[in-house]
Parts: C-alpha cells; sequence; structure tokens
C-alpha cells in the first residue's frame, strides 16, 4: 500500500528534489522520500517540543485539566494561533463560556505567530466539591501560521542525507524497497543544533 505525506509533514516530496538540484530524481524513489519525510517531521516536533502543524490526533476544541491560573501549551506540545472560545467545565455539560477580560494569552507580541500559554486573570477554586481537578475548553486555531522556509530546509537536507546513504545500499537494485529502509530515529547533530533556535522546554515560565 503507497505510503503517502502525514498532515503534519514539514515539507514536499517536490522540495526535496528541488533541495538536491535533483527534479529529475526517479519517481520510483518517491515513496523512500515520504517515509522520511514523515520520519524527520515527527523528529522535528517531538525535539522541539512545538506543533508546527496540527496535530491531527486532537479537534479545534481542547480540553485541558486545571492546577492552577496558570496552562502552559508547552506541557503538552501544543501551539495555538487564535482562540475562538474558553469555556470553564466543559465535563459538567456544555461548558460556561468565558468573557475574554477573564483570561489572556501570552506572550502578548506571538513567536512564531502563536501563543505559549493560558493565564486565567484570578484565581478559581481548581477543583470540583468532589476533588477531581477543573477543565477547561479552548477552542481555536492550533499549530503555526506556515511553515518557515529555513525548518523546511533543514527537513529537506535531512532527507537528503538519508536518502542518499540508503541509496549506495540500493545501488544495485534500482529502487528503493522501503520495507527494508534504513530509518535513523535520530536528527542529525547539526540540525538538532539549528533547532535551539525554537526548542521550547515542556514547562514555561509565566511572562
Amino acid at each position: 500500500m503507497p505510503v503517502t505525506l502525514s498532515s503534519t509533514a514539514l515539507t514536499t516530496v517536490e522540495s526535496v528534489k528541488r533541495a538536491g538540484g535533483k527534479s529529475d530524481i526517479e519517481s520510483d524513489q518517491d515513496q523512500a522520500i515520504v517515509v522520511f519525510i514523515n520520519v524527520v517531521s515527527d523528529l522535528v516536533a517531538q525535539y522541539t517540543n512545538r506543533e508546527i502543524k496540527p496535530n491531527p490526533d486532537y479537534s479545534s476544541a481542547r480540553i485541558f485539566e486545571l492546577d492552577s491560573r496558570f496552562l502552559p501549551f508547552g506541557a503538552f506540545g501544543m501551539d495555538l494561533q487564535s482562540a475562538s472560545e474558553v469555556a470553564l467545565d466543559p465535563d459538567l455539560g456544555a461548558g460556561v463560556p468565558l468573557a475574554s477580560t477573564l483570561y489572556r494569552f501570552g506572550p502578548t507580541t506571538k513567536r512564531h505567530g502563536v501563543y505559549g500559554w493560558l493565564r486565567f486573570q484570578t484565581d478559581y477554586s481548581w477543583r470540583h466539591g468532589w476533588g477531581t481537578p477543573r477543565q477547561v475548553r479552548i477552542t481555536g486555531t492550533w499549530g503555526w501560521p506556515s511553515v518557515p522556509a529555513w525548518l523546511a530546509g533543514l527537513v529537506d537536507v535531512t532527507v537528503l542525507e538519508w536518502l542518499q546513504r540508503n541509496q549506495e545500499v540500493f545501488a544495485t537494485t534500482f529502487n528503493l524497497d522501503t520495507n527494508r529502509l534504513d530509518v535513523p530515529q535520530e536528527l542529525p547533530s547539526q540540525v538538532r543544533s539549528a533547532l535551539k533556535r525554537i526548542q521550547r522546554p515542556a514547562l514555561l515560565p509565566v511572562g
């Protein structure tokens, strides 16, 4: 069954070919390129703790448990572009929509076009009377507005490096068998260094 690009892929097959100066790379290698793009994109998300493309495992309405007035999205590997609604206690029914004066997203100047946290302006009781944590539902647009060109370029370079390594192994077979690909499980050190500019700890300070 053909492998397809995941919805969180940070580049395209055509971009990889252009980056290698080989737009005429044989199409029978496309499947290998797709496999590598998907793996590299996932590794980038894991290493940076960023949601550059919206995570398909979640809908636009996401529910979080609360233990304080501060909710860092980095604790969940998520990034929020904008919100249309913030509602408390969605576990008790439809939830109670909050006026925008009761919370704020930050930082005020969004980095990479996204917010990193939500902070309530007042303290609530963060647990129900029976002891379970209260919940908040945030409905909005998740992920970055677009994939930065420099980041897509890093993915292209990594895929080309992995492709070249496999081409040497499969030099006598005329194609790359996706069932026998050597797929590294770690990004090259130089790529990790370049990604530090957007890497985010799981917990963010209030600011």
